[in-house]
């Protein structure tokens, strides 16, 4: 049943302001139940014995049976699993290989934006620079006035970074990397520099990648699991 009320409801009884594990006549009909098959003198071995007696003991804690208490255990089955590389005995925000990872993947962008960074000052692609953009042969001219600089990284080396304004309408816009700097040309979506800009400076920390931000890389997505990426080309060396 949907819950529109903003209340939450029980999916045994349908009351008001508890759910289904905290339901008291959920509780009540079992120990009624409990209370006959005793009287009826099933025994262990027996499956409704058994069955009524292993949830009555999980709802209140104790075995109606022996009355030994019953501690709420979450199975691990040999031990956590980590949601990130599969291992054992330890979780995702621990994770050594995570840490490896994440070590590897700044060193590898550092390495990525001082190659790009080096191509975008000689080719003067940033702030400042009119490119144009072909689209599907509309040819349109945009003054930059922007770099998503978090954007590049070792994955996205040349992701559409470029905030712009076009010439004919001054509307904003995003490009993409230049032809001059990727050193070839998409058939359907090609950005020229019509005229360079005086200099190319990121921000502070770009370079060392001190400012990476990891959650914004898909391929360390929350919940997700050890990239292939890793395993292709781009392991530990």
């Amino acid at each position: 049943m949907g819950n529109y009320s903003g209340t939450i409801r029980c999916g045994h009884c349908y009351g008001q302001g508890h759910n289904r594990a905290g339901c008291t006549k959920l509780t009540d009909q079992l120990q009624e139940r409990w209370s006959r098959i005793e009287a009826a003198g099933y025994e262990e071995g027996n499956y409704t014995h058994d069955r009524v007696r292993e949830q009555l003991a999980k709802r209140q804690g104790s075995d109606p049976l022996t009355g030994e208490k019953k501690r709420r255990r979450r199975k691990t089955y040999g031990g956590r699993v980590c949601g990130y590389c599969d291992d054992r005995g330890h979780n995702r925000r621990t994770c050594p290989q995570q840490k490896k990872d994440k070590a590897r993947f700044a060193a590898l962008t550092v390495e990525t934006r001082a190659s790009i960074l080096a191509a975008m000052r000689e080719h003067g692609a940033g702030p400042g620079a009119l490119m144009s953009h072909d689209e599907y042969g509309n040819i349109t001219p945009c003054l930059v006035t922007g770099v998503r600089w978090d954007a590049i990284n070792r994955k996205e080396k040349y992701p559409a970074a470029f905030t712009a304004r076009r010439v004919t309408d001054n509307k904003t816009c995003v490009l993409s990397f230049p032809k001059e700097v990727t050193g070839s040309a998409s058939r359907w979506n090609t950005v020229t520099i019509l005229s360079p800009a005086p200099a190319v400076q990121p921000p502070e920390g770009w370079s060392e990648a001190s400012n990476l931000d990891f959650a914004a890389v898909d391929i360390f997505a929350k919940g997700g699991k050890r990239d292939y990426w890793f395993w292709q080309e781009h392991g530990e060396e």
